[in-house]
């Protein structure tokens, strides 16, 4: 009987290196990543890393690895931009808007993408959504995985009910994705080793 015990014992004893690996969070197994909360870049948090694999802190989904993408244009009082977010599962793709003030910060007025076009290589992929979340399905993936080293062009069409359509600014326009955004597309779709930053 003893000996049995002493067998269960020692299973379980050399277990707990894989169960610890299991339960090790990203933050911990990925200490050269910066930690990012979902929902900072809405709090116009704009000084973040861009093109870089990140971890993401959400309430609701936990920690996952993603990328986050801004294109923007500028002028002296106004900025206007796209900000799209990478993940294993998900595309997230919004607009924001933001006047420039000398004196304290402006609030973002953010909009988000109702309908997008993607063209990676030789695959164009055309999305609809009704909150500017999109389903990475597992042909998606593949595409991004095997992605060239060449522009990725995406089509955004704003929702018309975004609450920021009174400024005029934000209409239906193409932009090309950071060759770096692209670059880390291949540790979240592709599965490879995550570089040091």
């Amino acid at each position: 009987m003893k000996s049995k015990v002493l067998l269960g014992a020692i299973a379980v004893i050399g277990m707990l290196p894989s169960i610890a690996l299991a339960e090790m969070s990203l933050g911990d197994k990925y200490q050269n990543l910066d930690i990012i909360y979902a929902n900072d870049w809405r709090e116009d948090n704009l000084d973040m890393p861009w093109s870089d694999v990140v971890i993401v802190e959400d309430d609701f989904d936990g920690q996952y690895l993603a990328v986050f993408d801004r294109e923007k244009r500028s002028s002296l009082s106004v900025e206007v931009g796209i900000i799209s977010e990478w993940s294993k599962k998900q595309l997230k793709v919004n607009f924001y808007h933001k006047i420039k003030q000398f004196i304290g910060k402006s609030p973002l007025k953010i909009g988000y993408a109702e309908r997008i076009a993607l063209k990676v290589g030789d695959s164009v992929f055309k999305l609809e959504s009704k909150d500017g979340i999109y389903q990475v399905t597992p042909e998606m993936a593949k595409a991004f995985a095997n992605a060239p080293d060449k522009i990725v062009k995406m089509r955004v069409y704003p929702s018309e009910n975004d609450g920021i359509g009174d400024v005029g600014a934000l209409q239906e326009v193409t932009i090309e994705l950071d060759m770096e955004t692209i670059d880390a597309w291949k540790s979240i779709y592709g599965n490879q080793e995550i570089a040091a930053q």
